[in-house]
């Protein structure tokens, strides 16, 4: 049961510039779009990107997203590999390659932060050091639990030595 539909109707009224249909991994917003936008993670085998419906989604991109470009995730050549197999089944799809970096909608200079996100662990220390030379504060805890309540309600209650938390925006985090 979908309510994508209901959704544009409200959505078209507000008559906005752009309007972005985000289909949530496995599913394919039924409403008419102009533009397609696939998004990978390097991470992932070949095998996982292209299974299930991931070919479909390659052939009918316009813009293809690579995300995780980088290493502990996907080192150099497994980017390029990812970007060649991606050309062989849409050629006429433009690639963009990106590395994730959160970004505070606010200030949160000299806060301590408690950081929930549903990254891989492996990137703990990479978006630590980003957050706190970037942002001037103090990560004290990071969950990478977001997707599960139940353990982020844990990681929370680890140790209460922060002001702030810092979440991406996920239905988990509302």
């Amino acid at each position: 049961m979908s309510n994508i539909k209901e959704g544009m109707d409200i959505a078209v009224k507000l008559n906005p510039d752009l309007i972005i249909v985000e289909g949530s991994g496995a599913s394919i917003p039924d409403v008419e779009t102009d533009a397609s936008i696939c998004v990978i993670g390097a991470g992932q085998s070949w095998e996982n990107i292209i299974g299930y419906l991931g070919i479909y989604r390659i052939i009918s991109a316009d813009l293809i997203i690579i995300t995780m470009c980088e290493e502990p995730l996907a080192d150099r050549d497994k980017v390029i590999f990812l970007e060649k197999e991606i050309k062989k089944i849409n050629s006429k799809a433009k690639i963009i390659k990106t590395v994730f970096r959160p970004q505070p909608l606010s200030d949160i200079g000299g806060k301590k932060i408690f950081i929930a996100m549903t990254a891989n662990k492996i990137i703990e220390s990479i978006i630590k050091n980003y957050i706190e030379s970037n942002f001037n504060c103090n990560v004290k805890q990071m969950s990478f639990s977001l997707g599960n309540r139940e353990k982020l309600r844990k990681d929370l209650g680890k140790n209460g030595d922060y002001d702030t938390i810092l979440t991406e925006l996920k239905a988990a985090a509302v």
